[in-house]
């Protein structure tokens, strides 16, 4: 049998499966070579097995290793993924007014609980997708204080930020009854709701708070995105009075990089999704912006 998914959804959920079994399958091998250790000497612990088997971070090396290719050009501290230990995935996760978030990993990294968003956007067959367009979007809205009616990638991501200031500032009980703004010159303002599903994904947030991460998933090459972070988007996210501690861990990865990950780890039931989807996700070789 075989499954194919279509566009940034098709290749997100195939992505995030296979990285869940590979990681399921090192479970495996870990208990099969403990049993046949233990058939070889009978007086191994078997409390060995059940913890390795629950918390080992070798299990989690492939989504490890994932996470160390997010560019983040506002922070020079190294590394900022080290041992992750257990993680959660939410995919297609809604917060209500605060908008809908492609996947979210909640994970324990190097011992603190921390988040990471992600918004995906990909170049159509019919329509071209650039950095540059998308930046020149927010600066028009940021400028003429306008709404973003366009589903504007660094707006998207900014809600996320709007979400996670809120839940610090006023904690889950107050948080559900206030109504927050993006933007100061917003009319509307955001409010999360009372669906039970999406309270509960918001408690899973709050307890995953030490550090949150704001990642974008583009159709473009590494030169292109780093060169717009770095000259455009930054100041205007500080003009739309984003602090310092969560723009600093705005970052960034191509499609193109996933992809070639996924050949680097032999992630083949996503390979086979990307070809499905040949010029849906991104344009190979574009350098175009």
């Amino acid at each position: 049998m075989e499954i194919l998914g279509y566009s940034e959804r098709g290749v997100i959920n195939t992505f995030l499966y296979e990285l869940y079994y590979f990681s399921q399958n090192q479970n495996l091998n870990i208990n099969q070579n403990l049993n046949l250790n233990q058939n070889l000497n009978p007086n191994l612990n078997l409390n060995l097995n059940i913890n390795l088997n629950r918390n080992s971070s070798e299990n989690l090396s492939l989504l490890n290793e994932f996470l160390k290719m997010i560019h983040f050009p506002y922070n020079s501290s190294g590394k900022l993924f080290n041992i992750i230990s257990d993680a959660k995935i939410l995919i297609e996760q809604s917060f209500s007014d605060f908008g809908d978030s492609d996947f979210l990993l909640l994970i324990e990294n190097n011992g603190k609980r921390e988040t990471v968003f992600f918004e995906a956007k990909v170049k159509t067959c019919q329509k071209s997708w650039c950095i540059k367009e998308q930046v020149s979007e927010l600066e028009d809205i940021i400028n003429n204080k306008k709404e973003d009616e366009h589903g504007n990638l660094f707006v998207q991501l900014i809600r996320k930020v709007r979400l996670v200031e809120g839940l610090k500032k006023h904690g889950f009980e107050k948080f559900k009854k206030e109504y927050i703004k993006v933007f100061n010159w917003s009319t509307k303002a955001m409010n999360i709701g009372d669906n039970p599903v999406v309270l509960e994904a918001v408690k899973k947030l709050k307890d995953y708070d030490c550090n949150t991460y704001f990642v974008a998933i583009v159709p473009d090459n590494v030169k292109n995105v780093e060169n717009v972070y770095i000259t455009k988007l930054k100041k205007l996210l500080s003009n739309c009075g984003i602090n310092d501690c969560y723009l600093n861990n705005w970052g960034f990865i191509t499609w193109e990089e996933i992809e070639e990950f996924c050949k680097h780890y032999n992630l083949v039931n996503t390979l086979k999704v990307f070809q499905f989807n040949n010029g849906q996700i991104y344009e190979k070789d574009s350098h175009r912006c």
